[in-house]
């Protein structure tokens, strides 16, 4: 099976954001975190089964990986424990909706 790009899941765009990545396309580009980096070095994608990386400087896959696994996500983002406030624009579009019934739209779906 070829190792394709695939579109990125949110747990990688969450780890390129916490790396301070930058996207091109469907590959991003960030300090690779298994050396000390000035640079971005470290190509990173989606894959069929998982994240592809590549460091350009040399770095062992397996050390690279190993690092990453300790990059905190949770902390470079505001999380909050209170819902967000729904929108009285959507309330008032679900209140005014029409039944379908006895139209070309039920009948279509």
């Amino acid at each position: 099976m070829a190792l394709t790009a695939e579109r990125p899941s949110q747990q990688l765009i969450d780890l390129v954001g916490a790396l301070g990545g930058t996207w091109h396309g469907r590959t991003a580009m960030c300090l690779c975190p298994a050396h000390s980096d000035s640079t971005p070095s470290l190509s990173i994608r989606q894959g069929n089964r998982g994240i592809l990386v590549t460091c350009f400087a040399g770095c062992d896959r397996e050390d690279v990986l190993r690092e990453l696994r300790r990059v905190p996500i949770r902390d470079h983002f505001s999380y909050t424990d209170t819902p967000a406030v729904s929108s009285g624009n959507a309330s008032r579009l679900w209140d005014d909706a029409l039944s379908l019934g006895g139209t070309l739209a039920e009948r279509y779906l």
